[in-house]
């Protein structure tokens, strides 16, 4: 959760003129970031087309989707897209000096804005309470350390 993968859909063009095919995926965890793609005519042997698509979860589990690739003139293939997604990684550690911040990245994965709720566990550590953050999109959380310059290590975890 919070990362994507790109993985290449491949097809042979067989049209003896040049075409362009357009994509479209029917899960939205499943997106194509070149909605159309031109083939040269495909000849004897045809011609390779490679059609990335995009694979950025919003829920833990399987996603399961399809890809439709079509032309007028080079026909419809149809691919069937598979992806699972795991619990996100923690970030960190991260080293802070006393009275100074750090940027740490947090992803809405979610298809619409959302207001995060931001806490830390250890009271020499503060950040903002929430964030609202746009669908789809990264943002760097400041998290300061008001503890004393002693030099001792200081543990706290960002939660949201």
């Amino acid at each position: 959760l919070g990362n994507s993968q790109v993985l290449q859909a491949r097809l042979i063009n067989y049209s003896k003129t040049k075409v362009d095919y357009t994509s479209k995926t029917d899960n939205a965890d499943f997106h194509v970031e070149k909605n159309t793609q031109p083939a040269t005519s495909g000849g004897v042997g045809g011609t390779e087309v490679t059609i990335e698509v995009t694979f950025e979860p919003s829920q833990l589990g399987d996603s399961k989707g399809t890809l439709i690739v079509s032309s007028g003139g080079g026909g419809e293939y149809i691919f069937p897209l598979v992806g699972h997604c795991h619990h996100p990684k923690p970030q960190g550690p991260f080293t802070i000096r006393a009275g100074q911040s750090i940027p740490v990245q947090f992803k809405n994965v979610f298809p619409a804005p959302t207001t995060f709720l931001l806490s830390v566990d250890n009271s020499l550590f503060s950040v903002k309470q929430s964030e609202l953050i746009r669908a789809k999109k990264t943002i760097n959380i400041m998290v300061t350390y008001n503890g004393s310059p002693s030099g001792k290590r200081c543990r706290s975890r960002l939660e949201s």
